[in-house]
């Protein structure tokens, strides 16, 4: 198929055509030219093609990748081949794949990536996860960005996933500090009840600009930080590390409007920051123990899992001792005046104080790994591409010729290079690389039947590194995603994520944004950066991360 605008016939067809016995409330999406009465929300009996439901006009895959919602007694569902039919690795008798969960086909958790790799050259795009005896997901990894789009726009009010399952369990088995789980772990309703209270303070663009100068003056303690760090060949012992204490020093700035000290020298090394930012190391590695594979804690305490509680207890420690202390100085006398986040969602209407401190925990847990990881990574991509860091340089210079400038919100919408370059570096080295959801309605996808319940997971590394989607994918072009006359189109969306998609994507992406935008032009200004060891490969505990010491130059450029 080829892209087409749908016009009034087409979807007078595609209704006719799909009139069944299911039914389904449509929001058109917008971008789409509808007919002014058909865009009206209704309720129609009817089941919605997959070139219903893309949001923009994106080139469909030259077979039918999927249909977005059929009935278990229409056509459509007869004909396609049914779920056990999905290839996959074998299943040998009893215990069916829990000989496959113990090494991942020979390469581990840590390296999943490549185990995707494999299998995707293996059964293609998409393949199905063996199941275990005492488990009932029924799990399928799709390499697709059709099947992606088919996925993430059926997803329904209240989108569920698997992920962050032992957050959850630990939290539930925790009440008297927990009363849910969060906005990160939990599910349904009790999900969209936190998210649509504490997002406001986090996705609109204009409750998140007063933080720009606060979040610069952190970069620039940083950048002067860094000529500290360099030993005689101008060269960083392992510069992870050191990104972990900016990102935990931007992240409790914005939640709690408060300098922890992790950028000053005179700060211990195991002072109360700096035991965090181990804590939150090692939740996530054990976190990939325990979330990855069969999840042996719900039975009894595993080692694994004795250290992800450890681990939990001393960030909850830690993290509510300097939210208490921030609220003993909250000043609330003047409603609406938000200095913090912490504030602003104190102020909510109908939210539980303790739900508004947990959702600022959670901040300070996910804002340091994270934000680290893509930081290091975007600075390695840099340091093996000259001609890319000159150009930003150029573009950075050009739109603040004065290094001591203030970066207002005009001047971070002007830097397109920047930013490209950033969103480069997350697609050929995602942090997060897989999205998960539990379909709400039975899909056909790829010609097969995916029931509802099915735990579908939207592995995006194999497709944003793929020469299908993407000309020399292994070259760091960052001017693929600009519009200019040699590249008319941008690449299709739905082949990078980095922050996931639609209602339950990363509530954290924009401050994550504006740490990166922040802290790169800085540390260009100052320095010129360059790798000249062994290629750095990406490992996974959760979130990924390099896979050896991050040993970069850093030259004054003045």
């Amino acid at each position: 198929w080829s892209t087409r605008r749908l016009d009034v016939r087409s979807v007078f067809l595609d209704i006719v055509w799909s009139a069944g016995k299911c039914h389904r409330q449509i929001g058109f999406p917008e971008g789409l030219q509808y007919p002014t009465l058909l865009k009206k929300r209704m309720r129609v009996r009817l089941c919605v093609p997959l070139f219903l439901t893309f949001r923009q006009n994106v080139p469909l895959c030259r077979r039918s990748i999927a249909i977005a919602k059929v009935c278990e007694n229409s056509q459509e569902w007869r004909e396609a081949k049914p779920f056990s039919e999905i290839p996959g690795p074998k299943e040998l008798p009893l215990i069916k794949g829990v000989l496959w969960y113990f090494d991942f086909d020979g390469f581990g958790r840590e390296r999943l990536t490549q185990m995707h790799r494999k299998n995707y050259k293996t059964y293609g795009e998409i393949w199905r996860l063996p199941k275990v005896p005492f488990l009932k997901d029924s799990m399928v990894v799709l390499h697709n960005p059709q099947a992606h789009a088919t996925v993430y726009q059926n997803e329904g009010r209240y989108p569920n996933r698997n992920f962050f399952r032992s957050v959850k369990v630990y939290r539930d088995r925790n009440p008297q500090k927990y009363i849910n789980a969060g906005v990160v772990a939990e599910n349904g309703k009790e999900w969209h009840s936190i998210r649509s209270k504490v997002q406001p303070f986090f996705l609109k663009k204009s409750l998140l600009g007063h933080h720009i100068s606060s979040l610069d003056e952190v970069s620039l303690d940083f950048v002067n930080m860094i000529s500290t760090l360099l030993d005689q060949n101008q060269e960083t012992t392992d510069f992870i590390k050191d990104l972990y204490k900016w990102a935990l020093e931007s992240i409790a700035t914005v939640a709690l409007d408060t300098r922890l000290g992790c950028l000053d020298a005179n700060t211990s090394s195991d002072s109360e920051a700096f035991l965090m930012i181990s804590a939150v190391n090692q939740l996530f590695h054990s976190m990939s123990e325990v979330e990855i594979g069969i999840p042996l804690y719900k039975i009894y305490n595993t080692k694994e899992w004795k250290e992800f509680c450890a681990a939990s207890d001393t960030l909850a420690r830690i993290g509510m001792k300097y939210i208490n202390k921030k609220m003993e100085t909250l000043d609330r006398s003047e409603p609406g005046n938000y200095s913090t986040i912490l504030e602003g969602l104190l102020s909510v209407e109908g939210l539980d104080q303790s739900v508004a401190l947990v959702t600022v925990l959670d901040m300070l847990g996910a804002g340091i790994d994270t934000t680290s990881h893509a930081m290091g990574f975007l600075l390695y991509h840099l340091g093996n591409n000259q001609e890319v860091q000159d150009r930003m340089f150029h573009e950075i210079s050009k739109e603040l010729p004065h290094p001591s400038s203030p970066i207002t919100k005009a001047n971070l919408e002007n830097l397109k290079y920047v930013k490209a370059a950033i969103r480069e570096s997350m697609r050929i080295s995602p942090v997060v690389d897989t999205g998960s959801r539990i379909v709400e309605c039975d899909l056909i996808i790829h010609g097969y039947q995916i029931p509802k319940g099915t735990v579908c997971l939207l592995h995006q590394s194999v497709t944003s590194n793929s020469t299908e989607y993407f000309d020399d994918p292994d070259k760091f072009l960052p001017e693929r995603w600009l519009k200019t006359m040699d590249n008319k189109a941008k690449p299709n969306a739905y082949t990078t994520l980095p922050f996931g998609h639609g209602p339950r994507m990363c509530i954290g992406r924009r401050i994550a944004d504006m740490e990166m935008w922040l802290l790169t032009i800085r540390l260009l200004q100052r320095f010129r950066v360059e790798y000249h060891h062994e290629p750095i490969q990406r490992i996974q505990r959760i979130v990924g991360l390099p896979d050896r010491p991050l040993r970069l130059q850093f030259h004054q450029r003045y």
